[in-house]
């Protein structure tokens, strides 16, 4: 199976799954269309699920969703295994089982026997576990469990026998023993000494994760199971780059950006599943929570969304986990902080500051931006707890004296009152800084002439304003001439200029020009910040409109990160209930369906509705907007009928308040399109996509990159139905927008690309496939381009090949 159809199975296996049972043979075949073994696939999924409930022990990817037929049993409770003899199954797992056993002879030994499982004795796997068995016997550490022996079954399975380990996993045994912080950073220090060992003879673990740590009554740690490990070619190398999609196998909790993506797998992807295993230690909380766990949300979560600070999530209120436990909740402050010896705040405190920064550099996306080894890693722990300074934080004077006061609490009189000193030096300049900040904002708030000159500015911009008029040359000529002005008419008004700026931004932007459009936005805020400081009110404006088009760029962490951060400004200046709560959340909201955060999204743009609906009369394009937003992140989660109704009385409002023919209204059949085709109603779906394309020529222009999402949904639609003659057009136009306004390494742009290529193919159109292909041929190998988008090139090629040379 391709990725491409690997992903397609997924997406749909996960929206049916959450439907009632007489709904979903509508929903695969609406889903699936004409792809009957498409359907086929989906459906054995689904009776798959039924049989089995759960999956079983977390199986790596790239063996959840074979299906075999059933298998004899192979357990072997009470034989023997070159002079050992098995007592008990432990475990049980995708491809192997695991027996406890006793040596037969003169002296006891408990040992581990690991055996393949009939059945999944293929050669691949047989491969695999030799190759365990080889990189086991190269490892010989006191918290490694090592290998004893091995060899085969009279049937030809192969086995290994191992040191067994009487233990608990390492977050449970912390829990147990109720360890504090300190104690926990020796345990999990220890096993960092392992990993390094491991390291230093090129071996990669690449599935860390607590349930692979047990540590035993005396408090030694065992790290188990090199199942996946690697072994780094040549003396020198740092890396192996994985060579199939199907070859990445990890436990996506604990995975890299790197092992989701199929890129290069070094000494850092260990550092990263380490990170989260302390982030897990110190919080009690994943840095990441999947709602569905498909392939491709798990990428888009792990490369793209920034974990909280582990001083952030503990005090955070228990929330129902939804997906792959659904039962499961978060737990309570409370419960996180009593294991660990201390109050919620108290437990906050400690982990802010250098124990956030360590555990924040370990999980950087880059593995660049990561501890150089695990060493390294290992290093900044030990400074910690011997109160010195950490690598990893920015080494200023004032956090360097604090950590000499902490370190030196019976120094003498002198050095301690110099120091107190430097420190209350220190102090005094914040205060005195704060005392002008605070005497800057007095002064700005009588700027009336100002703020007049301002408002006229902002009125003649309107004008540019695609939401009221449609877009002409003189739009553009309107901006780039103000533009011109703002350096010479506005330099002695500098936050009236600030201001102006940012509405050119956000004009530039509702026109889809986005390079324009950050320039003016990043320059606002930065002269913003500068002129009043991160806690006012026109610095979370800034920071609200730079996030819209960093959302539009598809940059959603730094767009989370921003609107978070105006959020508290808006809540601390103007309270709970107003409407920059409600903007502020609902753009919140957008964004994190975006990273696949959807409760929590749910949540934002529920608040951003009922504040919209409280203040004003139920009726406005802002109630409008929430009522769109919550449709998407309904559906997102499988509740279709909810998330067409919301969808559905967003866009009646739209029609009746805006008018019919007005940008947010071509929104609004788009996004009921959307819904009414995934309930399997597609000639309505159709009829709308075409009704919303028609409004966004007219209001938009042909170019814009809101009309690009229309173009391409249509286009997928009519590929479904195998109408490839009208779907052309449509892709070829999306294609042309998202080159012009993303740029060709975009994944969007590339992605479209392939999918033209393909469509083309599929209608015997060779050479204009070839053609339609080509620049992205020659794109992917940039190293913006993602192993998966160079994957899925390289295979279209090859599809191309094969099917022109057969004709």
């Amino acid at each position: 199976m391709t990725p491409e159809r690997l992903h397609r199975t997924e997406d749909i296996y996960f929206r049916v799954l959450g439907l009632p049972a007489d709904q979903r043979d509508g929903a695969i075949a609406a889903a699936c269309g004409a792809d009957e073994a498409l359907a086929l696939e989906v459906r054995a999924l689904l009776e798959h699920d039924a049989r089995e409930g759960t999956f079983l022990d977390e199986p790596a990817l790239g063996n959840g969703f074979a299906i075999a037929a059933p298998i004899q049993s192979d357990d072997l409770t009470g034989s023997g295994v070159n002079g050992f003899r098995i007592e008990s199954r432990i475990a049980s797992g995708g491809m192997g089982t695991v027996y406890r056993a006793v040596r037969d002879g003169e002296f006891a030994q408990t040992v581990a026997i690991k055996v393949v499982k009939r059945g999944m004795d293929s050669d691949e796997i047989v491969r695999r576990f030799r190759a365990e068995r080889q990189t086991l016997a190269t490892l010989s550490h006191p918290n490694i469990a090592g290998l004893i022996d091995g060899g085969v079954l009279p049937d030809g399975r192969p086995f290994l026998v191992m040191e067994f380990v009487e233990g608990v996993p390492i977050d449970e045994y912390c829990d147990q023993r109720c360890l504090g912080i300190n104690e926990r950073l020796t345990l999990f220090r220890a096993v960092c000494d392992a990993v390094g060992y491991a390291h230093q003879r090129l071996v990669v673990h690449r599935d860390l994760k607590p349930n692979n740590i047990l540590v035993t009554s005396q408090g030694i740690p065992k790290l188990l199971d090199f199942g996946i490990a690697k072994v780094l070619r040549g003396t020198g190398s740092a890396e192996i780059t994985m060579t199939a999609v199907q070859e990445r196998r990890y436990t996506p909790e604990y995975a890299s950006p790197e092992q989701t993506t199929g890129s290069a797998v070094t000494t850092a992807t260990d550092v990263y599943s380490l990170g989260v295993i302390l982030y897990e230690l110190l919080s009690g909380h994943p840095p990441y929570r999947f709602e569905t766990r498909s392939t491709a949300e798990i990428e888009r979560v792990v490369t793209g969304a920034e974990p909280p600070a582990p001083s952030v999530v503990v005090t955070r209120s228990p929330t129902a986990v939804r997906g792959h436990d659904s039962q499961r909740n978060e737990p309570a402050a409370g419960s996180v902080s009593e294991p660990r010896g201390m109050t919620p705040e108290r437990l906050r405190r400690r982990l802010k500051g250098d124990l956030d920064t360590i555990v924040l550099m370990a999980l950087r996306k880059d593995p660049q931006r990561r501890y150089a080894s695990v060493e390294r890693f290992a290093a900044d722990i030990d400074r910690y707890l011997n109160d010195l300074p950490v690598l990893a934080r920015k080494d200023t004077l004032r956090y360097r004296v604090a950590k000499f006061v902490r370190r030196n609490t019976a120094a003498s009189a002198i050095g301690a009152v110099a120091a107190l000193g430097l420190i209350a030096g220190v102090a005094a300049v914040e205060w005195q800084a704060r005392v002008a900040a605070s005497e800057r904002d007095a002064a700005f708030n009588a700027r009336d002439q100002a703020e007049a000159i301002n408002d006229f500015l902002q009125k003649m911009l309107r004008s540019a304003d695609p939401t009221a008029h449609a877009r002409d040359a003189s739009v553009r000529d309107l901006l780039d001439e103000t533009a011109g002005l703002i350096s010479t008419e506005l330099r002695d008004r500098p936050l009236t200029q600030a201001a102006v700026r940012n509405t050119l931004g956000a004009t530039y932007l509702s026109l889809g020009m986005y390079d324009e459009a950050e320039k003016h936005l990043r320059a606002a805020y930065e002269q913003r910040l500068a002129l009043v400081g991160p806690d006012h009110h026109d610095v979370a404006e800034s920071k609200n409109d730079l996030a819209a088009l960093l959302y539009a760029q598809g940059t959603y962490s730094e767009a989370e990160a921003l609107l978070r951060e105006a959020l508290v400004v808006f809540r601390d200046i103007r309270g709970e209930h107003n409407i920059d709560i409600a903007r502020t959340a609902g753009s919140l909201g957008a964004v994190l369906r975006a990273l696949g955060k959807l409760e929590e999204s749910e949540k934002y743009q529920r608040e951003s509705l009922a504040i919209r609906s409280h203040i004003g009369d139920g009726e406005s394009p802002e109630v409008a907007e929430s009522l769109n937003n919550l449709g998407g992140v309904l559906r997102q989660q499988g509740k279709l009928v909810e998330a067409e109704d919301s969808v559905r009385k967003s866009l009646e409002i739209r029609r009746r308040v805006l008018g019919e023919e007005h940008p947010l209204t071509a929104q609004g059949y788009a996004n009921l399109a959307v819904m009414t085709y995934s309930l399997g109603k597609i000639d309505e779906a159709e009829r709308l996509f075409r009704r919303s394309m028609e409004i966004g020529e007219k209001t938009l222009g042909p170019d814009h990159p809101e009309l690009a999402t229309t173009l391409n949904s249509l286009g997928v639609l009519m590929v479904n139905r195998k109408d490839y003659d009208a779907a052309v057009p449509l892709l070829q136009r999306y294609v042309g927008i998202c080159d012009k306004s993303l740029g060709p390494t975009d994944p969007r742009a590339l992605h479209g690309r392939v999918y033209l290529a393909a469509t083309l193919r599929l209608a015997h159109r060779f050479k204009e496939a070839q053609a339609a292909l080509q620049p992205a041929i020659k794109i992917a190998p940039d190293e913006r381009v993602s192993a998966e988008l160079r994957t899925e090139v390289r295979e279209e090629e090859a599809r191309l090949r094969d099917a022109h040379g057969s004709n």
